[in-house]
């Protein structure tokens, strides 16, 4: 399938980015932590400007893979960033990712490959109404707006700093996020779907500025989730919350057909909850939190 190939690209690009911008902020001051300082010494490292190119590449590949598949396809097929990142963390820096890395890698691997083979997808190129985006958009921003506030108001108790506190607010926010991501990989479904039929007036949709918006607003969110807590909720959050939205978005905005008769149903459920346990068991591996705490 096209689409898969094109978002494993996109995914390993993804892996590549980490990497390479944490490279070039590794030896950052100190004092630059959370400071548009940290861009403008960022720029300055020919390694960051590298993995910044590597990102660019991933966003170009994750929409052909978008144009060429179903929302709920090429989503959770990006969750496998983090293999690649382990890989490359032990065939290049030859770093020990232990048994979570590897049975995290494994489970990634089987059950993205029997989700995919047990729904069979399809579809997917319905333009959604006017209507149907509202109805999307305004249920993302209310679930994003409730777990933003919920994790500020567990900012604003007396024992903020606790360890659980900060896990919780992390989860939150990274949940928050990983909405956001969704929503913004929609409206760049959308806009591929314009882009088929007249790339000149792509310009003149609503949908192209929406992408950019939200996808902003979770880049926000996501800063957020890797300051208030441990990177193993946030990233957890993100990489687990992302696919499973966009398969609901894909479902009812675009018209994705996944096989849910018979055992397929259950395969699909199965498949999907051995990826959720691969991807965690990744994010909780010390090589891949080191990896996207530099990077984050």
């Amino acid at each position: 399938m096209v689409a898969v190939g094109l978002a494993l690209v996109a995914a390993f690009a993804n892996a590549l980015t980490t990497i390479l911008q944490r490279a070039g902020v590794r030896e950052a001051p100190r004092e630059m932590s959370l400071s548009w300082r940290l861009i403008a010494y960022a720029f300055t490292k020919p390694v960051w400007l590298a993995g910044f190119a590597a990102m660019i590449a991933g966003f170009v590949f994750q929409f052909l893979a978008l144009d060429h598949g179903a929302l709920s396809v090429v989503q959770p097929t990006l969750t496998t960033e983090l293999v690649f990142l382990m890989l490359i963390l032990v065939i290049v820096f030859r770093r020990r990712v232990g048994w979570s890395g590897w049975s995290g890698g494994l489970l990634t691997c089987v059950g993205l490959s029997a989700f995919l083979v047990a729904a069979d997808p399809g579809g997917g190129k319905r333009v959604p109404s006017l209507e149907s985006w509202g109805e999307v958009v305004a249920s993302c921003i209310a679930a994003m707006a409730l777990l933003t506030m919920a994790a500020a108001a567990l900012g604003m108790r007396s024992d903020k700093h606790s360890h659980v506190l900060g896990f919780w607010r992390s989860a939150l926010f990274g949940t928050a996020a990983a909405i956001g991501f969704a929503l913004a990989a929609s409206f760049m479904k959308d806009v591929t779907i314009f882009l088929g039929r007249d790339w000149v007036s792509v310009f003149s949709h609503w949908e192209l500025y929406a992408m950019v918006a939200s996808g902003i607003l979770a880049l926000f969110l996501a800063q957020n989730a890797f300051q208030a807590g441990p990177i193993t909720a946030s990233q957890s959050a993100l990489v687990v919350v992302d696919p499973l939205a966009s398969i609901l978005i894909g479902i009812g905005l675009f018209g994705d057909r996944l096989q849910t008769s018979g055992i397929r149903g259950t395969a699909e459920a199965l498949g999907l909850v051995v990826l959720f346990l691969g991807v965690t068991s990744l994010s909780r591996a010390s090589a891949i939190i080191e990896a996207k705490r530099a990077a984050a």
